[in-house]
Formats: C-alpha cells, structure tokens, sequence
C-alpha cells in the first residue's frame, strides 16, 4: 500500500467556518476511492477516523495501527498535527496506510479545534474520534455503524464501553448505560454510590453523524471537558437519538504520567465552564460535578481554599445527598495512590 498524503495549510484558513469541505487536503486516499466500485452509502457508508495530536508520534503509531486493524474496511484515517512537529509528519508519511490522510496547522488551534478542522475536511457521512494516546478495538466502527444505522432518529449519536486501563489494572467504564428518561448531565456527573465510571462520556467513545458536527461544532478554546461541552449541547438537539453499544470497544490509557492539556488546567476554569453550561445541566448534576470532578482538579493542585469554596457553590443550587459530602471529604483526605488502589474492590473508586 502507498504512504499517506501530507497536507500542509494555513490555520487561519483551515479554521474558517466556511470551508465545510476542504478542497485543498487532497489525499491519495481520494484518488484510491474515485477508482473503487460504487457502494451504498445508505449500508456502507464511509466513515472518517480524525485524530488529533502533537508531539507523541510513537503513541501515534499505536493509535493509527489499531485504526489500521479495523474489521469495517471502508474509513478515512485524517490525522490532524496541532502545529509543525517534524517527527510526527514523519512518522505519519512513513505509515502505510493509503487511507491516511495528514493536515498539519501551522499554529496550533488547540483539540477542539483540530477535531473540527478534521471533521470539515472529512468525506465520511460519520466521524469517529481517537485521542492520539488510546486506541480502537478491531471490531469498533463496524459495531457501531450497525448500531448507528438501526437508531429511529435522525443523528443517531454514538457511546459505547470502553476499557480503561491504568497501571493500577482494567476497569469497563460506563458501568451503566444512559436511561432514554435521564438528563445526560446526571448521567454523566452523579452517583448511585462512590464508585467511578458509573456514567461515562469519553471522546474515544463517540461516533456521530457529520452533518451533526457540522451543525454543533467542537467549542474552541476549551482545555479541558471538550466532550462533555460538546454531548451536552448535542445532545439538546431534537433529532439527536443516544445509540449505546453494550460492548467495550476503545482502550482509554489514563494515569499514565505524560503531560496532557486537560491536565495543566485548573479547577477555577473548570467551575467557569460548568457556569457556561449551566442551561444544559441539571441543579442536581451542577452540584454533582463541584463535589466530584472539580473537587479532584482543586486537590491535586493543592489548593485548600477551593475545599469550602465548592460545598458553597454547590450548595448554592441543590443541596446534594450525603454520599456527595464523603467523595469530597475522601477525595482530600485520602491520598490519590490510596484512591486508585481502591478501584479494584469498587469497579471505580473515587
């Protein structure tokens, strides 16, 4: 097979909310498509993987070999490059894969953004994410795609299970899948006990229409929650349908001790997120979120005055159930290795 093609182009173009499609990535992958047979795009549609990613071409090549491996053959592969990085063009143009297609941005947009310049310049009529440092199961776009296409709705937007995995051990996360009855920000942020992962919304887990993305865009700017910004807002869409599939379909690696942009962010901007979203999240959910995640960010900085900060804020618009008070009193009082290590007895762990 033929190494993929390297585009690069102007960020300040790429990101014009015009250019719904992108005439000037052309890929090999294109020319290869023009010769094949003609497919019923209504049962074998194209799907388009985009992964964004800078300055980790070896976890890369982990991501592009288990997108290689899929048993759904008929997908684009469009690796997005947040900024010049030499060795990641080359580790790309040295892949051989002619489905792969690059652009590079010449300044960084951030992964937000660099997801919606790769949705743009998708062909697919459905787009599937992949953090450049977690990977696909073989069997994940086909699986669904079949989900995909058996939804009633209109923009049958795509979950799945996926295996988390730390150097603590595995977990399947999300324990449950969403109720069609449920707010999505309850699903998402409250508890029936202390356990983590009872409801889950990861990037690697999405498959969507693109007309959908097209419509509801990733928000740029955003270092941190660029999933939940984005489903909270989709999901509001009234011919968007949850379509949940049961089986765990994408490795999620976390833990691992590489820097990440979610990671240097602190737990201000994460409560001035949440304020911005505040339309689409339940008062239950609101309070759910202080005591839980932004709880977390605030104790691994350090930060002592954020501990009665969040109980008045969330305090401020519901007053949550006691099992609430103890994550976030163990969240402080326990340290991190001590919570880790308590996953294998609780599926989660706080």
């Amino acid at each position: 097979m033929t190494s993929p093609s390297l585009a690069r182009i102007d960020s300040a173009i790429e990101s014009s909310p015009n250019s719904a499609r992108t005439p000037f990535v052309v890929g090999e992958s294109r020319v290869e498509d023009a010769a094949m047979p003609e497919f019923d795009e209504r049962l074998e549609p194209l799907v388009s993987v985009v992964i964004p990613t800078r300055n980790r071409a070896q976890l890369l090549r982990r991501a592009l070999d288990s997108v290689s491996r899929q048993t759904y053959r008929r997908l684009e592969i469009i690796v997005v490059v947040d900024g010049e990085d030499a060795e990641t063009s080359a580790t790309i143009e040295g892949f051989c894969d002619s489905r792969i297609r690059a652009i590079v941005n010449r300044v960084s947009q951030g992964g937000a953004e660099a997801r919606n310049i790769g949705v743009r310049a998708a062909l697919g009529s459905y787009i599937a994410f992949l953090d450049d440092d977690d990977e696909f199961l073989p069997n994940k776009i086909e699986l669904q795609l079949k989900r995909a296409l058996r939804s009633q709705g209109r923009f049958p937007l795509g979950l799945c299970r996926i295996v988390a995995r730390s150097p603590k051990g595995e977990f399947i996360w999300p324990l449950f899948p969403p109720r069609p009855d449920q707010p999505l920000s309850e699903y998402m942020f409250c508890r029936k006990g202390f356990a983590q992962g009872e409801g889950l919304v990861q990037t690697d887990m999405l498959f969507v229409p693109r007309e959908l993305l097209l419509q509801i865009p990733f928000s740029g700017g955003l270092p941190r929650h660029q999933e939940w910004d984005w489903i909270l807002r989709a999901a509001h869409h009234p011919d968007v349908e949850i379509a949940f599939c049961d089986e765990p379909l994408a490795v999620w690696y976390i833990e691992e001790n590489r820097k990440c942009v979610s990671g240097t962010n602190g737990w201000e901007s994460s409560c001035a997120w949440l304020d911005s979203v505040e339309k689409f999240v339940t008062p239950r959910a609101y309070a759910a979120f202080l005591l839980t995640v932004a709880s977390g960010i605030a104790a691994k900085e350090g930060n002592g005055r954020a501990f009665c900060a969040l109980i008045g804020k969330a305090a401020s618009r519901h007053i949550p159930a006691l099992r609430y008070w103890l994550i976030h009193i163990g969240i402080w009082a326990i340290p991190v290795e001590l919570r880790r290590l308590a996953r294998k007895f609780t599926r989660g762990g706080v």
